[in-house]
């Protein structure tokens, strides 16, 4: 979060936590404000456009919580993603 109350990073989190029912989350408060701010949130998503998935490791991983205890789509994927995952 920056300096103003912005949130820089954590926005799929922050949607994850409110689907969940969870209404507080713990934040880092950044010293940023202005373009710098703006810098840093384009940073934090271009780094997460580099990142490749280890689709067997998130298999196990989906199917480790597949017990019916979650709802899987807390995940981010859709049940179609998921059933194509677990596959």
């Amino acid at each position: 979060m920056s300096a103003d109350g912005y949130i820089l990073a954590g926005h799929a989190r922050l949607k994850a936590a409110e689907k969940a029912g969870i209404s507080e989350v713990p934040v880092i408060y950044l010293p940023l404000e202005g373009e710098k701010a703006e810098a840093y949130l384009v940073a934090d998503n271009r780094l997460q456009d580099e990142t490749d998935w280890d689709y067997e490791k998130l298999k196990n991983l989906l199917q480790e919580l597949d017990t019916g205890e979650i709802d899987l789509e807390l995940t981010g994927f859709d049940m179609d993603e998921i059933e194509d995952l677990i596959a």
